[in-house]
């Protein structure tokens, strides 16, 4: 098991204000010197007096290098697409999110700063999968640009560590879920399903239902964040529940716990659609004793409870 360092670090969360960003704020404040760069604030959540707030985007490199300034460790916890987003515009999808990080990393050895933490995606890097559950050796082969682009960025951060010999650390989550899940997005099944019955609307399903995920939730994600981020271990780490559950099975568990059922409608399923994902965690938890602890039910009735107090105010 890899030890956490165990000194006070200033650390830059990039996208800090975005759903798993804030999160992570909420974990890191108390024992670290925190910094966010974001474009705009957390519509679900307050500032914290012991965080330093920079608002900017993160394409201005003036801005970007003043952030970093002084920092220890770097989260790049932020993206400027989602996948149904990043397939409909590849160019801006390229320009925002792989040049920036490029930037981003002359910018990481012009500082010297010795870590970065990247969130890429389990979901997407690893293209139809050859076996299951998908382990970290697995071949990659993204079907879509969201996919290519986060797998071409942790290439580019490989890169950059072994030439300037820096620390690095990627995780791959699943499908992530709690509360702040922005359910306004294109991305998100549980918390666009509760927000669908709640509101009384049709929720769209592509395929039969049939199609297997892996869900992890927000705060088994973030503690693997903390853990893994602030070690010395450099790699690439699988971040799931390492179990699969289908749409189906989604809607069902929902069906247990919040009042009301949107109505679900079937469409044909997306060319580039991947069946099944389901992610082998077993070196997260070799490394670092990491494991997921809320069982998907149990995270749901979280989630429901949250969506519920964040409409009705």
């Amino acid at each position: 098991m890899q030890k956490i360092k165990n000194k006070k670090l200033n650390i830059l969360i990039l996208g800090g204000n975005g759903f798993i960003g804030s999160h992570l704020v909420d974990k890191l404040k108390s024992e670290h010197i925190v910094t966010v760069l974001d474009r705009s604030p957390n519509q679900f959540a307050e500032e914290h007096h012991d965080v330093d707030y920079l608002y900017g985007d993160y394409g201005d490199t003036a801005v970007l290098d003043r952030a970093l300034e002084n920092q220890d460790v770097v989260y790049h916890m932020l993206s400027t697409t989602v996948p149904y987003t990043a397939d409909a515009n590849t160019i801006f999808d390229v320009e925002t999110n792989l040049i920036n990080t490029l930037n981003l990393l002359d910018l990481i050895v012009k500082r010297g700063i010795q870590r970065i933490v990247f969130a890429s995606s389990g979901g997407t890097v690893y293209g139809k999968p050859k076996y299951l559950p998908i382990d970290e050796k697995h071949q990659c082969n993204p079907l879509g640009s969201y996919g290519i682009v986060k797998k071409t960025i942790e290439q580019y951060i490989q890169m950059y560590a072994l030439k300037h010999n820096f620390e690095y650390l990627i995780a791959r989550p699943s499908n992530p879920y709690g509360p702040r899940q922005n359910y306004k997005k294109n991305q998100g099944l549980i918390a666009k399903l509760i927000h669908s019955g709640l509101k009384n609307q049709k929720f769209t399903v592509w395929g039969d239902g049939s199609a297997i995920r892996d869900y992890v939730y927000i705060d088994d994600l973030v503690e693997f964040f903390k853990t893994a981020g602030l070690s010395s271990q450099s790699g690439i780490f699988n971040v799931g529940s390492g179990t699969g559950m289908s749409v189906t099975q989604i809607i069902n568990s929902l069906s247990n716990v919040i009042e009301k059922m949107p109505q679900i409608i079937y469409t044909e399923k997306k060319i580039n659609f991947v069946e099944r994902v389901i992610l082998d965690i077993s070196s997260a938890y070799n490394q670092f004793d990491w494991t997921p602890k809320v069982e998907l039910e149990e995270g749901i009735k979280y989630h429901n409870n949250w969506m519920k107090t964040h409409l009705t105010k």
